[in-house]
């Protein structure tokens, strides 16, 4: 971590030199001011920006380490030079004699926190921030997630009996406000017990804390550590802790300050590969296809300390033909390895990005006279009548020839069981069937078919299990603010969706089949609105 320095001290600083580093930080807001010094054979970096929000604050940081081995010790936001001056002194193991100082047990808790208290600004400089700032979590927002309607993810975030009132110190507010590293380490440093949820416009995470140690994380797509590195790198999304609420769940094997760090290191390369315009559909290509093993490890030796057996895995599997996609899902890495894996070695310059291929001439012919009735009397034989569906033994037969004539693509099947309330999904009408399929058609792009006693079965034809869960999330979104008609309220609607892929998650149709079902009966047992079945095979 890098940081500015604006003064070297010959030790720790005193309240005037507090007081003149807020001067200074005031007078060049946004910008960090700093100061160092050295005690007890250690060296400490105090940070500092002006933050000109409505509550014209300062964010306070003190570092320790040697070298480049700088760990965060606490971070504060306050306008009160004097809290901050003891908060120091406590956290040097020095006594103060100022006799107002707050107690201990108070040094190590956040203050005057911009939007995530129910402290309300002066109206004044409310007014003025209007227009810039981002639009705040608002108590009617507040009031309607502590609704003990039941959700998608069929469970109902609170019960009546357990649910909050707005005025139990509950922070809740927006990450453009604060940003997600500073979050995570106030609720450390205040040592306060209860889950953090962050929702996003695609996704959203439940993060667990103990006494503000992060015990279990559970995301749309991950869980434990790897979701809580990959909401380091959130920019956006309305927040909400909800104190004293638990979980048996322990998920989350690694500490906060090493969690912080690989997650600052995960954001900087994320940021760098975005600018760089990569995305997961991008074909990579080798820049010296002849490069020996060691001429291999001398370039990489420029770039971030990683593991070289995956360094040279992912290298190995670039052959300008595979999506980078691809190659992820053939190795099985998790996104806060490949992001630091490929970032290094477009650093290194070892691999670079794919020329996009010429549009190919096609021949022009006369086109051929069709019977345009022919295929829609094939249709209606392989369809039910009453939901205009395709049949269980049709998606079948799609299935198998996909698979026989094409046992080189990708082919997801997604199953979807609903409900109303209560009710299991076979009790659901036939008509309120077709209106949650035409909903399903207007997001997907596959094959919707009825399944058994499950309700909705769809066959995603050149799709991975990873793609359709992101349309899956899509899908979800949609329906919060849908209206599917009568008999099918989108509140008290029950869904769990199951994902399968061949050929990566099953050999054939038969385990193809299996597999799907397994997943749907994951997501219903853990009430987890989408699972794929290969995070049941790696939970096993």
């Amino acid at each position: 971590m890098v940081l500015e320095m604006i003064r070297r001290l010959d030790g720790r600083p005193s309240k005037n030199d507090l007081q003149a580093l807020a001067t200074a930080a005031k007078g060049q807001p946004g910008e960090k001011c700093s100061c160092s010094w050295q005690a007890n054979d250690n060296e400490f970096i105090l940070s500092l920006i002006f933050a000109d929000l409505p509550s014209e604050t300062y964010e306070w940081r003190l570092f320790s380490g040697l070298g480049s081995s700088l760990l965060p010790r606490w971070f504060h936001l306050s306008s009160d030079v004097e809290l901050v001056y003891s908060m120091l002194m406590h956290e040097l193991g020095e006594t103060t004699s100022n006799p107002s100082a707050p107690p201990t047990d108070q040094l190590r808790t956040f203050t005057k926190l911009p939007r995530m208290t129910d402290e309300s600004p002066k109206p004044e400089v409310a007014r003025a921030a209007q227009a810039s700032a981002p639009k705040p979590v608002t108590e009617e927002t507040y009031a309607a997630w502590d609704s003990p309607t039941p959700t998608l993810d069929n469970v109902p975030i609170y019960s009546p009996s357990s649910a909050l009132s707005p005025h139990q110190q509950q922070l809740y507010g927006n990450l453009a406000l604060v940003n997600t590293p500073t979050l995570l380490q106030s609720i450390s440093l205040g040592q306060l017990t209860g889950r953090l949820r962050i929702r996003r416009q695609w996704s959203s995470v439940d993060i667990f804390f103990e006494n503000g140690t992060p015990v279990h994380a559970e995301g749309t797509h991950s869980t434990g550590d790897e979701c809580f590195l990959q909401t380091i790198c959130w920019k956006d999304g309305d927040f909400h802790f909800e104190p004293k609420i638990r979980t048996d769940e322990k998920t989350i094997t690694q500490g906060l300050n090493s969690l912080m760090l690989q997650g600052a290191q995960l954001l900087d390369n994320t940021e760098f590969l975005k600018k760089r315009g990569l995305s997961t559909s991008t074909v990579l290509v080798r820049t010296q296809p002849n490069l020996s093993e060691q001429e291999f490890e001398q370039a990489l030796l420029k770039g971030a300390p990683l593991d070289m057996q995956l360094l040279k895995g992912l290298y190995l599997r670039i052959d300008g033909r595979c999506s980078l996609q691809e190659i992820i899902d053939k190795l099985g890495f998790q996104r806060s390895q490949w992001v630091n894996l490929v970032s290094t070695l477009i650093l290194c310059d070892v691999v670079n990005f794919a020329q996009a291929s010429k549009e190919k001439k096609q021949l022009k012919v006369e086109p051929k006279a069709l019977d345009a009735s022919l295929i829609p009397q094939v249709k209606g034989m392989l369809k039910n009548e009453q939901t205009n569906l395709y049949t269980f033994p049709a998606l079948l037969f799609f299935a198998d020839q996909q698979i026989r004539f094409s046992p080189n693509c990708a082919l997801s099947l997604v199953l979807f069981e609903v409900g109303q309330g209560r009710k299991k999904s076979s009790e659901l009408k036939p008509s309120s069937i077709v209106t949650l399929g035409m909903h399903i058609k207007n997001i997907f792009n596959g094959i919707l078919a009825e399944y058994e006693n499950r309700t909705l079965a769809l066959l995603l034809p050149d799709t991975k299990a990873v793609d359709a869960a992101k349309d899956a999330d899509s899908f979800l979104v949609s329906l919060l603010s849908a209206t599917l008609g009568p008999g099918l309220e989108t509140t008290n609607l029950s869904l769990a969706i199951g994902i399968a892929s061949y050929p990566d998650d099953a050999a054939d149709l038969p385990v193809l089949l299996s597999a799907a079902e397994t997943a749907v009966q994951r997501s219903r047992a853990k009430l987890c609105a989408v699972t794929l079945a290969r995070d049941v095979v790696s939970a096993q």
